[in-house]
This record gives structure tokens, C-alpha cells and sequence, in this order.
């Protein structure tokens, strides 16, 4: 294979050959599966095989077991309408879930306050910090962790510092029964819809905290997880941070996306509002990552 690689008329770079080994059972090796280099059989290590890319204007240092787009012109057209529809301002903390390498979060870190990005992928976020350090990009931090368990300690964390949303009006619609009185005792009426709106505060004292100064004006998401979606504790962790207003998923498996963004999306409770107001899909766009096969990349923006 290196052989043909280097004799080709348009060389490719090949330049290690790696084996991930896994004994278990399940479509991917978890990430600290061990490794082996093909030409020597001998065990290595992630870090001592790193390869560098260039995206959106960006150098990125990538080790053998951190994901990153292989299209990277594609995926300069996806990270691009992310951060689009994302829109952080100058002002904005924005959380990078499943951030991999770095990528979303540090060609958006610019327009935003900072950035915090987790990853359960130790390596990944190893080079997530290499890739800011030699990029110059200082207002980043990165977790390494579950993030169904790393993001509610971060949201907790940065809680008293973000600004208070405004609240949330929702609509309710309740049942009015009819008046059997009002009637005069002729057939019963049908029951008529009684339309009105639910607050959904974001259980801040707006007065007392009126004229304090906040770091952030506001919370941005945006989510690129594996194929399985995200697990249902970072779901309600999102969802109960009533500050978040603007969430871009981004997938590479539309039938996990459909059912996160259903739990996001469903009204929960006699309100509606059970673990916080509910998101509302508001545009989608596939990107088409894997030329000449079915699959593709989908980015869905949700508000609320």
C-alpha cells in the first residue's frame, strides 16, 4: 500500500500505517484500544503519530485516534454554516459538545467571548489544546470527559456569569367546558379551546441583578456527536439551561439526530416547560461530506 501510494502518478503522503485492536464487539474501538504499527508490528502510542490538516484559515495538529473531517474542503462549507447559524456574538459563551480536535470551536472562537469545548476522547482534547497554542488562540478551554457528566459541571461553573435570558412565553392551549346553564339546557356544547401563554422565567431575579455587569451576554451550542447521538443526560442539561437560546446540531446519523431533537423539541409537563421550555427546529441543510455514497452531514438549527 505504501509502495502504491508513493508510486502514483498524484503521490499521496502516506506516511504510517496503523492498526487499532479491538476483542470486543461493536462497530468502533473505543479510544483507548490499543494501537500497532503495520510495518513493524510494534505497540505505539497516539501521540507519536500526528499528521497536520489546514481548515477555515487554521493549522490542526491531529493524532492517530482524534476524529477530523477527511473532506476537508466539505467540511470547511459545514463549519462554515455552523457557525452561521450558531451566530455567536463578541459576548457569547459558547460550548463546543463533542468538540473533537478543536475544530468548530476554534474557527468560531473569534467571534465569540469563549469557547468550552469537552471531548470523551483524551487525546482529542490534547490536541485540541495544541491546535489553539498554534493557532494563538487564547480563549478556549477543553475538557476531557463524558460530556453527560462534564457539561452540567461546566454550565454550573459559568452559571453566575452569564446574563439572564429574558423569559420564555409559551403557548398554552386548556379546554373550556361548557355551561350547561348558558346552554338552556339544549344540547351540550362542544367544548371551546382556551388559547393563552405560560412565562418560563430563567429563575433569575431580573431586578436584583439588573444593573450587574455579566461576562456573557448569552449561551451558544453547537453538538457534532458520533452516530449514536447524545446521551439523554446532556440533553437535559441542555435543555434546562434556560440561558441557551440558539442550539446547531450537527450529524452524521439523521435517525439519532430526529430523536435527540425530538426530546429537545417536545413539549414536556401540564405546561409544557418540565426541564426547561422547549427548542423548536427552525432550518436544516445536508452538506454532502461522502461524495458517490447515501450518507451526508446534516446541521439543524434550534431556538427557543
Amino acid at each position: 500500500l505504501a509502495a502504491a501510494a508513493a508510486s502514483a502518478p498524484d503521490q499521496f503522503p502516506l506516511t504510517r500505517l496503523l492498526a487499532q485492536v479491538h476483542e470486543g464487539c461493536a462497530n468502533a474501538a473505543p479510544a483507548d484500544a490499543p494501537l500497532l504499527d503495520l510495518r513493524t508490528g510494534a505497540g505505539t502510542l497516539p501521540s507519536e503519530c500526528v499528521i497536520h490538516e489546514e481548515l477555515c484559515g487554521l493549522r490542526f495538529t491531529l493524532s492517530a485516534s482524534a476524529f477530523f473531517q477527511v473532506n476537508t474542503c466539505a467540511a470547511e462549507a459545514l463549519y462554515r454554516l455552523a457557525g452561521e447559524w450558531a451566530s455567536p456574538t463578541g459576548a457569547s459563551l459558547l460550548l463546543d459538545v463533542c468538540c473533537g480536535t478543536g475544530t468548530i470551536g476554534l474557527t468560531l472562537a473569534s467571534r465569540a467571548k469563549k469557547v468550552v469545548g469537552v471531548d470523551i476522547v483524551e487525546a482529542a482534547i490534547e490536541d485540541a489544546a495544541a491546535n489553539a497554542a498554534l493557532n494563538g488562540v487564547t480563549n478556549c478551554e477543553w475538557v476531557a470527559g463524558r460530556a453527560e457528566l462534564k457539561l452540567p459541571e461546566i454550565l454550573n461553573k459559568h452559571a453566575s456569569d452569564v446574563k439572564p435570558a429574558p423569559p420564555i412565553l409559551l403557548p398554552q392551549v386548556a379546554p373550556r367546558a361548557a355551561n350547561a346553564e348558558e346552554s338552556g339546557g339544549e344540547e351540550e356544547e362542544k367544548a371551546e379551546p382556551d388559547t393563552h401563554t405560560a412565562r418560563v422565567d430563567a429563575g433569575v431575579d431580573e431586578k436584583a441583578d439588573a444593573s450587574r455587569e455579566y461576562e456573557y451576554d448569552d449561551v451558544v451550542a453547537v453538538v457534532d456527536p458520533p452516530r449514536a447521538g447524545l446521551h439523554k443526560n446532556v440533553l437535559h442539561a441542555l435543555r434546562a439551561e434556560t440561558r441557551l437560546r440558539r442550539l446547531v446540531y450537527v450529524s452524521c446519523n439523521p435517525e439519532s439526530m430526529a430523536l435527540n431533537c425530538a426530546d429537545l423539541c417536545t413539549p414536556q409537563g401540564p405546561r409544557g416547560d418540565s426541564g426547561g421550555a422547549p427548542f423548536r427546529p427552525v432550518k436544516a441543510m445536508a452538506v454532502d461530506l461522502f461524495p458517490h455514497t447515501p450518507h451526508c452531514e446534516a446541521v439543524l438549527l434550534l431556538e427557543r
